[in-house]
């Protein structure tokens, strides 16, 4: 696809593979048998003490999950609330599955999880690594000689704190994606325009596909997948937020939103220095009001950089003031502005960065402590549901103002 920003956006897994042939063999083993394969593991260890072994975690909290049908805080990454289960499937093979959209997979996937931490590529679908796979656990589980030199401690603390690889394969736009993104929002955007911001439409996407080299994703109608690109952190790994629009936020098991980054949304290609800065909550928001800026003329000549936070409860710091103000022509407080969605969370954030740092904020209301009800939850729903030309006014009234410095709403907010 010529509108890729990089090689690191698309990755097929069959071919990311390691040859480095015979060096799992030589890693751990003494006298590992060469009759040890996969039936033998599983006849002489538990897949519960397996999975708890090379997590690191007690068998009776995999048990508990089990038994339940309750989730627990994942093992492999930060888990703000209860996302990981344990199943065990028609044919009696225990999975662990990631609600998050991080893993899927049996013991042995998790396995080769684990000790890709090592630094070497467990491509587990290879039949040398598969094995070196097998004969690592028959060792580990003390049901064969070996030499034991990894500390599973260290590797899944290693694990929890490594940054996860998404890859994905991009597909052609399509019709459905026309009634998502340009029918929806009164063709405010056009396939043009999202490509060169780095929005794609996903065909499938993998997360860390060396060691779990089957995609996590495959292309429906009814479940569509977008990828934005928001560059590459200081070891050339992509920052990608997947999007799926048409899943519910309140749907624990499907996740609306997959991201291995914390970064700000929209900073790619940024050149030069602004007039004005506004920072919203999420890139439809930023690319929706980039556009919006372009087709009407608010302010005249005055440039505006839009960009998005990370996520709403973003703790805003004197870093990201200074970078900021960096990007202004004029830098001062009187030149940012915060426009989040009016939820308890955005409230939380605008309010932080205006107590600690001044910034002032807007909102669109929805009624809530006597003031105005707009309707919608965010400005790409106020597009979705009075319009471009409505939209217009709603800049005019609470951003335009605003920057210019007229008046400052976040003194008058009773909150």
């Amino acid at each position: 696809d010529s509108n890729l920003p990089s090689h690191h956006l698309v990755h097929k897994p069959t071919k990311a593979t390691s040859n480095r042939g015979s060096f799992f063999y030589t890693i751990l083993m003494k006298k590992i048998s060469n009759t040890i394969n996969k039936a033998f593991i599983l006849n002489n260890a538990n897949q519960v003490e397996i999975f708890a072994h090379y997590l690191n975690i007690s068998e009776n909290d995999i048990q508990f999950c089990i038994d339940s049908g309750s989730l627990m805080q994942s093992p492999i990454r930060k888990d703000d609330r209860p996302s990981v289960g344990f199943r065990y499937n028609n044919k009696g093979v225990l999975k662990m599955k990631d609600l998050g959209g991080y893993f899927w997979g049996d013991c042995f996937d998790i396995a080769a999880y684990v000790l890709t931490r090592k630094g070497t590529v467990v491509n587990i679908r290879k039949p040398d690594h598969f094995k070196y796979i097998l004969n690592h656990i028959a060792v580990e589980m003390d049901i064969a000689d070996g030499v034991k030199e990894d500390n599973i401690t260290a590797l899944v603390t290693q694990v929890r704190k490594t940054k996860r690889i998404i890859t994905f394969e991009p597909r052609s736009w399509n019709m459905n994606d026309k009634k998502i993104w340009i029918n929806k929002y009164h063709n405010l955007f056009t396939f043009d325009y999202l490509s060169k911001n780095y929005v794609y439409p996903v065909e499938r996407y993998w997360i860390d596909s060396y060691s779990q080299p089957e995609p996590k994703y495959y292309y429906t109608t009814k479940d569509p997948c977008y990828a934005y690109y928001l560059g590459q952190d200081d070891n050339g790994i992509s920052n990608i937020k997947l999007y799926f629009p048409n899943r519910s936020k309140a749907d624990n098991h499907r996740p609306k939103f997959i991201s291995n980054s914390n970064s700000f949304q929209g900073v790619l290609d940024i050149e030069g220095t602004y007039d004005y800065v506004v920072l919203t909550k999420s890139y439809k928001d930023t690319l929706a009001l980039r556009r919006m800026f372009e087709k009407f003329s608010f302010i005249g000549n005055y440039t505006v950089l839009v960009i998005g936070y990370p996520s709403e409860n973003y703790i805003i710091n004197d870093d990201v003031i200074n970078w900021i103000y960096s990007k202004l022509k004029d830098p001062s407080l009187e030149r940012i502005l915060n426009f989040l969605d009016f939820d308890f969370t955005g409230r939380k954030s605008a309010k932080y960065a205006n107590d600690q740092f001044g910034v002032p904020y807007v909102f669109i209301t929805n009624g809530q402590f006597g003031l105005p009800n707009h309707g919608a939850k965010d400005f790409t729903d106020f597009i979705e549901k009075y319009g471009t030309n409505a939209a217009a006014s709603i800049i005019n009234e609470y951003i335009t103002i605003n920057i210019n410095g007229e008046e400052r709403y976040s003194e008058s907010y009773p909150f």
